[in-house]
């Protein structure tokens, strides 16, 4: 019951908080040194008040929930919630360190150091990241043994069911979580889809297995995936289907799909292929466009994703590569402007720095820029294998 209660508070907050990825714990906070019992800690979160009580650790601070949280805490100092915890009351608590999820951490890390509090910053992403923090909590925090009781009672846990679905057909699963004013698609690398991937479902496109006479059997994870499974023009209008399904706009009158050239050379065998020099109107014509099928337009870009590890299907002593192709709609994500914040013009006036004669004067200038995923239901990955896989390599 108490794993069950942790693994529903964790998947609660990723609904409330749309938890789309994560990092690892705050670095210089990482020292694998016992701090001492009378720590002080704040923990921001039900999930992460959950695993503190099960390590045995108390709190001066907690954040407020609706959820239940465990009895031990009863009393102490509320600061506010999840999202948006109250520095002022945390800051009059004199914690040693701030307890939250690494979801949050790029909004309320700066927030904490404006403070002067250090933070840990907990993997929730997925089942497996959730108890690698446990690990290193218990580590930190002197919990060794708590620790080891909780992830016993995971491998456990992941024992029994993979027994209990042994032999199982694996049903093709689209988790949504509705959201105020839109929907959000649970990806594999989410901790609901890591739910998912343990019960035996599966959210990803994987080609399926084409026979000589036409007959397609479904691929449910990228370890089966074989020299069949490359990519047909009926994938794309399966992944077409899904961003129109999402409301996702086009670009122009199409999506985007983002392909590698091994990849492509597969899917460009294909009738329904239509070439570049048949557009109607070839200036509009995409840098490194190669053709369109139905209303995705192609890119062909040697950075397109390609996996070859122990994810990906047997090939002797070594692994077959597998091609990741992105069909994209509009808004799938964005990237910053090299004007206001992002661009910084500096003069510095005669004598700054080491010169005491006024020699030296600059004028200069140095921005920023970067790309971030903003709506990932805006955004379809299909995994294949080419007729390139034996020998291609990783990127």
């Amino acid at each position: 019951m108490k794993l069950k209660k942790i693994l529903s508070l964790v998947l609660a907050g990723v609904m409330a908080l749309s938890v789309t990825g994560c990092v690892n714990q705050h670095p210089e906070e990482t020292s694998s040194t016992n701090e001492s019992s009378e720590i002080r800690l704040v923990a921001t979160s039900p999930a992460v008040a959950q695993i503190c009580n099960r390590l045995n650790l108390d709190l001066v601070g907690i954040c407020q929930s609706t959820s239940e949280l465990p009895e031990r805490y009863d009393g102490v100092t509320t600061v506010g919630m999840a999202m948006n915890p109250d520095l002022e009351i945390i800051k009059s608590l004199d914690p040693d360190y701030i307890l939250s999820p690494a979801t949050l951490q790029n909004d309320l890390q700066p927030k904490y150091a404006s403070i002067g509090v250090s933070s840990l910053f907990l993997n929730l992403k997925s089942v497996e990241g959730m108890y690698a923090s446990i690990e290193g909590l218990g580590k930190k925090f002197g919990r060794e043994e708590e620790a080891a009781v909780m992830l016993e009672e995971f491998d456990s846990f992941m024992t029994e069911f993979a027994e209990k679905n042994a032999g199982k057909e694996s049903p093709k699963v689209l988790v949504l979580m509705g959201l105020p004013g839109s929907y959000i698609i649970a990806t594999d690398n989410s901790y609901v889809g890591s739910l998912v991937k343990l019960a035996g479902g599966t959210n990803v496109i994987y080609a399926p297995k084409v026979g000589a006479d036409g007959a397609e059997t479904a691929v449910t994870s990228r370890t089966a995936l074989t020299l069949d499974c490359k990519l047909t023009p009926k994938l794309f209008f399966q992944a077409a289907a899904q961003l129109g399904a999402m409301n996702a706009d086009t670009l122009g009158d199409s999506y985007v799909a983002i392909i590698h050239p091994y990849a492509a050379y597969d899917l460009k065998t294909s009738k329904e292929w239509i070439e570049v020099h048949k557009y109607a109107d070839p200036e509009a014509m995409y840098r490194g466009e190669i053709g369109k099928l139905g209303n995705i337009r192609f890119i062909e870009t040697s950075e397109a994703k390609i996996w070859k590890d122990e994810t990906c299907p047997a090939n002797g002593d070594g692994y077959y590569a597998v091609f990741g192709t992105l069909v994209l709609g509009a808004h799938a994500y964005g990237v910053t402007e090299l004007e206001g914040g992002g661009l910084e013009h500096i003069v510095k006036q005669l004598g700054y720095g080491d010169d005491p004669l006024n020699q030296r004067a600059s004028v200069g200038w140095k921005g920023m820029r970067a790309a971030e995923r903003l709506v990932e239901q805006y955004m379809v990955r299909i995994e294949s294998l080419s007729s390139y896989s034996a020998t291609a390599a990783a990127n």
